[in-house]
């Protein structure tokens, strides 16, 4: 199964990465791999990616304050369900005029998976068998995206890069998702870029 470990991704990925801080109180239930993997390593500060005129925003600023328990996220007054009793917040994603779900690591599996918590569905959603994978998957989109206009690289290309980052997770994943919407509407021009300007931590209990 491919992989990625934390110093190649370090070495290969080109904007600003956080990571989790070992001084914090280890995560409950976190597997060792998790914690290690975003101390060592880390995820993107801020990306955008997907159609360049309405992209998706990425921000796993977060992470510098640990791995917050989903519930411990929610706004007072706000019931968690009990499908979200395992899962640590890794970061949020949010569209324009859009839905914000959160990316979450389900920490005695070390999946990720998205929880939208303005959803009616409550069920999260798979993203990528470990942190490991998600990684790997960030970097195979960005570079071939770097590559695009010099190479006129497919979204085929795209499509068989993600699904080889993380096979066991492909049929069902976020990112099979993403391909399939992209090339339904027939997408020209994707992005997978730094977004500094569009970074956040939102945890409405800090607000």
């Amino acid at each position: 199964m491919s992989t990625i470990t934390a110093e190649k991704f370090v070495a290969t990925w080109d904007t600003p990465l956080v990571i989790l801080p070992r001084e914090l109180a280890p995560p409950v239930g976190a597997t060792e791999d998790t914690v290690e993997f975003l101390a060592r390593g880390g995820l993107p500060r801020g990306l955008a990616y997907g159609e360049k005129a309405g992209p998706a925003h990425f921000s796993f600023a977060c992470l510098a304050r640990g791995l917050t328990p989903l519930p411990q996220w929610l706004p007072r007054g706000i019931a968690a369900s009990p499908s979200w009793a395992h899962h640590l917040v890794l970061g949020e994603e949010w569209f324009e005029g859009g839905a914000s779900p959160l990316w979450c690591v389900h920490a005695p599996s070390g999946r990720v998976e998205v929880v939208d918590v303005e959803s009616e569905d409550e069920r999260p959603g798979l993203a990528n068998t470990s942190v490991e994978h998600l990684a790997l998957t960030l970097l195979s989109f960005r570079q071939w995206a770097r590559q695009l206009d010099a190479q006129g690289r497919t979204l085929h290309e795209l499509r068989s890069a993600l699904q080889q980052s993380d096979p066991d997770a492909w049929l069902t994943s976020r990112w099979c998702a993403l391909l399939d919407h992209l090339e339904s509407i027939d997408a020209v021009d994707v992005v997978c870029e730094a977004d500094s300007t569009q970074c956040r931590d939102r945890n409405p209990r800090l607000s």
